[in-house]
């Protein structure tokens, strides 16, 4: 089951920040396959996870990684409307080009489905997605209900020159997916430190198969199935 993770702490003994570490070399090799299985058991949990907590029509916004389309995240999105929640994508071709025009587009779009439901956006970033999820929360934090990230790094050139503060504390409810098992990001970049409304949670998944792992599932539907207002740490098992 997924599991609380705490913060890390990215200094040596000398307190010198240290250079970002490489994934193992062994998750990388096999992160292809990895995510082949982890979409398969996804079938087989099927009938577990329609259990989840439902929705309440609240909107959700859902980002691919770094240059990936829509179809990237279709699996998980059909899955979170079948949960009943208003789900959406980025309009075509708004992550594409530069940083801040992603982040203005995207930025525009909380705008937009804020003002159509009427009330506040979860956003799920997956990868470098979350690198910008995080980012427009911190532009747009009214209009933001909680960010769920799925082995997002917090450090390198996804947070430009200005926009930096956005891997650190934000003002809306933070949840961290990571895996010690990524291949593409190590672990330990993806930790966030921990707080009243920011937590890091534990799966075993591949980086590509973030997207279709039901562990990773299991976690989403848990914190978007929190009444807006109510956000409170995730506890596996919890009744």
């Amino acid at each position: 089951m997924p599991q609380q993770q705490g913060s890390a702490d990215a200094r040596g003994s000398t307190g010198a920040v240290q250079a970002p570490r490489a994934p193992n070399r062994l998750f990388t090799l096999l992160e292809a396959p990895r995510a082949s299985m982890e979409l398969g058991s996804l079938v087989a949990a099927a009938p577990i996870l329609l259990t989840a907590p439902r929705g309440d029509g609240d909107p959700v916004l859902v980002l691919a990684g770094l240059s990936g389309g829509s179809g990237w995240t279709a699996v998980l999105r059909c899955y979170l409307r079948s949960l009943g929640h208003a789900v959406y994508a980025p309009r075509f071709a708004a992550t594409k080009g530069s940083s801040g025009r992603v982040r203005r587009l995207l930025a525009e779009r909380v705008d937009e489905l804020a003002e159509r439901h009427g009330g506040a956006v979860s956003v799920i970033g997956w990868s470098v997605g979350g690198c910008t999820a995080r980012q427009v929360a911190a532009a747009r934090p009214d209009n933001i209900r909680q960010i769920v990230t799925l082995g997002t790094p917090l450090d390198g050139r996804w947070y430009p020159e200005g926009h930096r503060q956005a891997a650190g504390p934000l003002d809306v409810p933070v949840t961290a997916i990571v895996s010690r098992t990524d291949g593409t990001f190590q672990w330990r970049r993806c930790l966030q430190p921990g707080s009243s409304r920011a937590e890091n949670v534990q799966v075993v998944s591949s980086h590509l198969g973030m997207a279709t792992n039901p562990l990773v599932y299991h976690v989403i539907a848990d914190r978007l199935g929190q009444p807006e207002g109510s956000w409170r740490p995730y506890a596996a098992g919890r009744p």
